[in-house]
Parts: structure tokens; sequence; C-alpha cells
């Protein structure tokens, strides 16, 4: 029942694991002395001891993956401009976790929350679980909406703190953005209900959140030549509290919500000439 459900809400996931895996076996087998003593059994069963151990394997190396890029985005957008306005604003080399917090807040909190959504987004791989293979739209987003907030609550966290920020705060802050992702997904189902289609100039707007956002983000500090203790705030019990509820309020308005079929037409048409 269990594993059911996990294909049911992660099928990307899954398959994903299956090629590595699989690929992994193929890499084995072009071996000379491997080849001899294995044959392509591990193709075919699914209990196989091999393909259960190199499923761990690649699983092992996707969520190192994740975390690089996650450390990699935190270094690049909050701690590598820290480091800038810190050479020629004194408070602020002095306020290395607050910085990184204000920073992140901005352009991942609320910015990434606004803009990137998951339920608006649309590769090859989204179009054939949906369109060919048949897999249930609601269960696969929600899926999809879950996953990412994993990733972020505990990942975003260890990139948080390897940036400077303490153990406490990173996975506070980490966890709060988490939280925020699912309201963002219902604000952009809130503006596709509203407007009954997909806006044709979405990604002009999500320019313009992202480029009030980066000034926000990095004009302020440095005209400010600090960060407000204040922004402590973000990382508070009561914002915890209230993301908790938001998002439990989104989560339940994603898993009812019965137009992901339609969305799922317009994102393909509107892709058409990407998946041909």
């Amino acid at each position: 029942m269990m594993m059911r459900l996990i294909r049911d809400l992660f099928p990307d996931r899954v398959i994903k694991l299956q090629e590595g895996s699989n690929m992994l076996i193929h890499m084995l087998l072009r071996i000379d002395f491997i080849k001899q003593h294995m044959k392509d059994e591990p193709y075919a069963h699914k209990d196989n001891v091999l393909k259960t151990v190199l499923e761990v394997f690649v699983q092992l190396a996707l969520l190192v993956w994740e975390l690089a890029k996650k450390t990699a985005f935190v270094f690049a957008v909050a701690w590598l401009p820290w480091k800038i306005l810190a050479m020629s604003c004194p408070l602020i080399a002095r306020q290395q976790g607050l910085t990184i917090v204000y920073i992140f807040f901005i352009l991942s909190t609320v910015c990434g929350t606004i803009t990137n959504t998951t339920i608006f987004t649309m590769t090859p791989d989204d179009s054939f679980l949906l369109n060919t293979a048949g897999v249930n739209a609601a269960r696969y987003y929600f899926g999809r909406i879950v996953y990412r907030m994993v990733m972020d609550a505990v990942f975003g966290g260890i990139a948080l703190v390897l940036a400077g920020v303490g153990a406490g705060q990173a996975f506070m802050l980490s966890v709060i953005t988490a939280l925020f992702r699912p309201v963002g997904e219902v604000f952009g189902l809130t503006v596709y209900m509203y407007l009954k289609r997909i806006h044709n100039k979405k990604a002009l707007y999500d320019g313009v959140v992202i480029s009030v956002a980066i000034i926000i983000a990095y004009a302020c500090p440095y005209a400010y030549r600090r960060i407000a203790e204040s922004w402590n705030g973000v990382t508070s019990v009561p914002v915890l509290v209230t993301a908790a509820v938001l998002a439990s309020a989104s989560l339940y308005i994603i898993w009812n919500y019965k137009g992901y079929q339609a969305i799922v037409r317009e994102l393909v048409f509107a892709r058409r000439e990407d998946f041909n």
C-alpha cells in the first residue's frame, strides 16, 4: 500500500531511480571481468540484490546532487553578495548570519515562492507521464510539491548552515520557506481561475517580481549600510505557525483541485514545439 502511494505521488522520482540503476548496470556489463560473472538478470528482476544496491546508490547520488544545487544557490545569491557588501559596509561584515537570512528570505522564501511554481511548469517527462502514461495529475502535482518542500526544508537548512547561519535559525528559515511553497502554488491557481487561462505574460511579470526582489535584497542593505535586527523576526515561532496554517490550507486546496487536466492541455499546447 505504501509503495503504491509512493509510485502514485512520485512517479518521476521512481523513473529516475530506475533509469539510474539500469544505466549503472549497463556500464558495469561493459567491463569484461564483471560481464563474465553477471547475466542481464538485474534488468528483469526487481528483487535482484545488485539492482537494489544500485538503486540505493543512485538515490544517495540524487540526494547529494540536490544538496549541491541548494548549496550552490545559497552561496551564489546570499553568501557571495554578503562578502561583497561586507567590503564597504563594516556593520554588514559583522552581520553575516542575519544578512544571509535577509537575502535568502527575499529571494527564495518570497520571490521563489511567487515565481517558481511547480504546477505551471511542464517538461517533456511531465508531458509523457500526464498525457501518455495516464498518471493522476492531482496526485502527481501534490507529490512534486511535497518533494520540493522536503528538499527545501532539509537541504536548504544544511546549505544555510554551511553559509554561516546558526543551525537553529537556518532550519527555522528553511522550514518556513518550505511551508510557503504551496501558498505560492495556490496563488498561481487563483490567478489561473480568475483569468480562465494561463497568462501569456507570466514570464514578463515574473521578471518584474525578480527584478524588484533583487533590488530589495541587494540595494537596500548597501543604501542603509546594515540589516535591521528586526529581520530576525522572519524566523520566529509566530511566522512558523502562520506558515504551517497557510501550508495546510494550501495543500488541501491543491489535493482537491479538479482542473489540472485543463492546465496540462494548455501547458502542452504552449510548449508543443519543445515536445516535438
